[in-house]
Order: C-alpha cells, then sequence, then structure tokens
C-alpha cells in the first residue's frame, strides 16, 4: 500500500514522527521544506509546505505531523480509500 498525502497536510514543529531537514526551498510567500523521516526502520522522504519565513536550516531534527487527507493507493492500481482529519 502506499500512503499519499500533500504538502500542505504536513506541520512541523509538533506531531509524532521525527524528522531531519534535507533542504528548505525559500520560494517567497511560502517554503517547501524537504525532509528525511524515519519509521518502522525505513526512511521516507516527504516534502512540507510552510509559510515563509522559515528559520530552519539543512541537517536540523524537526517533529512533523500530517493534520490533512491522508489518501492509500494499491501499488498497481487506484486510490483505495481517502482519509480526512
Amino acid at each position: 500500500m502506499i500512503v499519499g498525502f500533500r504538502p500542505e497536510a504536513v506541520t512541523l514543529g509538533d506531531g509524532t514522527l521525527n524528522g531531519i531537514t534535507r533542504v528548505v526551498e525559500d520560494l517567497g510567500a511560502e517554503v517547501f521544506v524537504h525532509l528525511a523521516v524515519g519509521h518502522g526502520g525505513d526512511t521516507m522522504s516527504i516534502v512540507a509546505k510552510v509559510p515563509a519565513p522559515y528559520v530552519g536550516e539543512a541537517g536540523e531534527p524537526v517533529r512533523v505531523r500530517v493534520t490533512g487527507a491522508i489518501h492509500l493507493f494499491d501499488p498497481v492500481g487506484p486510490r483505495l480509500a481517502t482519509s480526512m482529519p
């Protein structure tokens, strides 16, 4: 199963997941923060979209929470379900 969510659904600074900031992409009014998040022995790459200014830097630890809709996909097929917050 594949889990999907939009960068707007990722909240930084408070959450149950531990992440490491990889890249901070400042686009002016918004910032994309690329993260490495460990879960169950694996490392996942996720992106958070946050309002500017963002003071974090690459290499810094951050707490992560997904607060928006979560979509479940079959690895070789369509979306199976959507969970709304």
